[in-house]
């Protein structure tokens, strides 16, 4: 064939089925080289759509989107599974802090945790203002015969015409009860 013409040249592939192929290749390489479960649930979770989206983000202090800077830094060490080294146990219960700092992220002593359920759940309460809907925080007596709090957002008007009961659970995948679950496909 005349490649100084380029007309010879058959061209079966785009170039998004051909990154499509190393991203996968890439993928199934990393996966196959997990050395242990949290590893391999680690690298499942970077495969779930939008999971870096936070990385996109524009921070913004008027919206609460940032981040100080040695927050920032832990967090994109933990997202990509750098290891702490050894760490003195948790300082609010005690328990063995685990290389990869998963236990800081759900001990259920820390206040984080609370903080980002309730963060998510003004996030809920704020859309659903804005979308009209009515929302009501903590709405108890939803079960009769129950003080229970079912509901952290209570939407009574939706369409179609059913309430609905929000409950916000805030989890890390990698927490010792479930991450042999996340590390399967």
């Amino acid at each position: 064939p005349d490649w100084s013409t380029h007309q010879d040249i058959d061209v079966t592939f785009s170039q998004r089925s051909l990154s499509a192929a190393i991203d996968k290749a890439s993928f199934s390489t990393l996966l196959s080289q997990a050395a242990d479960v949290c590893s391999r649930a680690l690298v499942l979770s970077f495969s779930i759509p939008h999971s870096g989206n936070w990385l996109s983000v524009v921070p913004s202090r008027q919206l609460g989107l940032h981040f100080l800077d040695q927050e920032f830094r832990s967090c994109v060490q933990y997202w990509l599974g750098f290891s702490s080294g050894n760490s003195p146990p948790c300082a609010v219960c005690s328990s063995p802090l685990d290389p990869l700092c998963d236990h800081q992220v759900g001990c259920r002593g820390n206040r984080d945790l609370i903080r980002h359920h309730d963060s998510l759940c003004d996030v809920l309460f704020s859309a659903a203002q804005s979308a009209a809907l009515a929302p009501q925080r903590e709405m108890p007596s939803l079960i009769p015969g129950s003080c229970a709090w079912p509901a952290n957002v209570f939407l009574s008007h939706r369409d179609g015409g059913r309430p609905a009961a929000l409950d916000v659970t805030v989890i890390s995948s990698l927490q010792a009860a479930t991450v042999a679950d996340s590390a399967v496909i």
